[in-house]
């Protein structure tokens, strides 16, 4: 339910960087649009709901696939310097002796430099305080993981969560 305002907020925190953002939500979220928009971007933030097999999209209805498989973001060619994840499990996958083949590795394997990603479920309004935290550092030239170690920081001192709510995510990759 929260991923609607924390996209909006990301938008406006990079918008105000000078960054261009293609800002789709609700019925314009499809499989299509958003696999048309991910080779362009240079960031890539999306909020919704996530399984180690792909992310649900607000534009495609059926409950029970992922709308951007795992599978779909192996096929494209990525060039952003960063994605972020932001949704329930998406670092999860299936555990093999090369390691976890889920959809963050297929960000990965597509091009994208560094990925932020969740480990377990999380607390939309912890995310998206957490999401704001962290772009706000990122955009002044934090680089990712000192900016997610700096917005966490700052989420302890704000005393207002638990860290089981905000304290999933990671950065994945360079």
């Amino acid at each position: 339910p929260g991923a609607r305002a924390e996209a909006s907020e990301v938008r406006g925190l990079l918008e105000s960087a000078g960054i261009a953002c293609d800002h789709m939500s609700g019925a314009a979220a499809t499989k299509e649009a958003v696999m048309s928009a991910l080779p362009r971007a240079s960031i890539a933030h999306l909020a919704t709901h996530g399984c180690p097999d792909g992310l649900f999209l607000a534009g495609d209805a059926d409950p029970e696939r992922p709308s951007l498989s795992t599978v779909d973001v192996y096929g494209l060619e990525l060039s952003a310097e960063l994605a972020v994840l932001s949704a329930c499990d998406t670092f999860k996958g299936e555990l093999r002796t090369d390691g976890v083949v889920g959809v963050a590795r297929s960000f990965l394997a597509a091009g994208v430099s560094s990925l932020a990603v969740s480990l377990w479920k999380v607390d939309d309004a912890a995310t998206k305080e957490l999401m704001v935290q962290f772009y706000g550092r990122y955009i002044t030239g934090a680089d990712a993981a000192t900016a997610l170690r700096d917005a966490m920081r700052a989420m302890i001192t704000a005393k207002k969560w638990s860290h089981k709510e905000w304290a999933a995510f990671v950065i994945y990759g360079l």
